[in-house]
């Protein structure tokens, strides 16, 4: 239970440090000038489309458990937690969800 605690904890301070060091570079990239809108404290488009591009790497990033490879013998547990679904799964399931919603309402139509 523990080593799944430290685990988790130690993906989170990884992912953290690769979006630091992300955004660092795209602060480098823009500077202040391109970072903000003229005169504000506004955000401009190019940092704002750069924000988005990057949570969009941080969340398709797989970041590997601390805890290691998977045992051979695992509990339901164990497997619940530790299970990783492929990136284009997380894609589908919305579009899966549309297409259920719009042959329901088709049917209540009928």
């Amino acid at each position: 239970m523990l080593r799944n605690i430290l685990a988790a904890i130690a993906g989170y301070i990884a992912m953290a440090a690769v979006l630091f060091a992300l955004f660092s570079l795209l602060w480098l990239a823009l500077g202040p000038s391109r970072s903000f809108q003229p005169g504000t404290w506004e955000v401009s488009g190019a940092w704002a489309l750069g924000s988005v591009v990057l949570g969009l790497v941080a969340a398709l990033m797989p970041v590997e458990m601390a805890a290691g490879p998977r045992p051979d013998d695992v509990s339901m547990m164990e497997a619940t937690a530790g299970a990783r679904q492929p990136a284009w799964i997380s894609w589908l399931n919305p579009l899966i969800g549309a297409v259920g919603v719009w042959f329901g309402s088709r049917k209540l139509r009928a």
